[in-house]
């Protein structure tokens, strides 16, 4: 799969602190809303031709920690990094660093309540 790792939120906050399940609950669904707002932001940057590709795009909660964003689709990568006869149309990657922009806030306010 093509994808982008939404890693962060889990990691830091477990370098400083065990995390609770109900801490690790939070983290999971911040993860999942920041995948849902990738996800849609990709969809909004993906090139059309059939659509297979953009219908392809989704988020998943693979494991505690861990949100994936991408897409099943042979040729994603292709389309995102370009290829000799190609030029690159990134759809991915500028959706990940729109939402980091995005988010980076909430992540901070999340990370100071679970160290409480």
């Amino acid at each position: 799969m093509t994808g982008i790792n939404v890693i962060g939120a889990a990691n830091i906050i477990a370098k400083y602190a065990k995390i609770s399940k109900e801490a690790q609950s939070k983290t999971d669904n911040f993860l999942l809303k920041v995948g849902a707002n990738i996800e849609r932001y990709a969809k909004m940057r993906c090139p059309v031709d059939t659509g297979r590709l953009k219908a392809s795009i989704n988020h998943e909660l693979v494991s505690p920690g861990l949100v994936i964003v991408g897409t099943p689709a042979e040729y994603a990568s292709y389309v995102e990094f370009g290829t000799s006869k190609m030029s690159a149309q990134p759809f991915l990657r500028p959706a990940a660093e729109q939402a980091k922009s995005q988010f980076k806030g909430e992540l901070k306010a999340l990370a100071v309540e679970i160290l409480k």
